[in-house]
């Protein structure tokens, strides 16, 4: 049973409360691997799988077809109601150390003061 598919709203607010974070090459998908969750990419084509660091590192699975999305999730069901917990992918190996808290803040900048995140790339003279 899927509870929630989100059209619209905070997808950080779902990321924070969901289980099983879907998407397709999306930075809210990488974004939800940084936090710690169980992401899946579902995606047209196999040769997409190279577009995001976390697929192409085998950090969030990805599937191609229709058996191998209902495979996927029926597995991840069934672990999940059995109250087995997947051991978390080591993302070292894609995010540098302090990447986490870095997208934390910048969040947080975000959400108070949205002009002063959009100029964080300009310089100030």
């Amino acid at each position: 049973e899927i509870d929630l598919v989100s059209h619209g709203g905070d997808p950080l607010k779902l990321i924070w409360a969901g289980n099983l974070v879907t998407g397709m090459t999306s930075m809210l998908l990488q974004e939800a691997a940084l936090l710690d969750k169980q992401t899946l990419a579902i995606m047209p084509r196999s040769n997409e799988k190279s577009w995001l660091a976390v697929i192409k590192s085998g950090i969030t699975p990805a599937v191609t077809t229709r058996a191998e999305l209902q495979q996927a999730i029926t597995t991840w069901m069934e672990d999940w109601q059995a109250g087995i917990e997947k051991p978390l992918p080591d993302t070292s190996s894609v995010f540098p150390p302090g990447s986490l808290e870095k997208v934390v803040n910048f969040i947080f900048l975000l959400k108070a003061c949205p002009e002063n995140a959009l100029m964080l790339g300009e310089s100030k003279t």
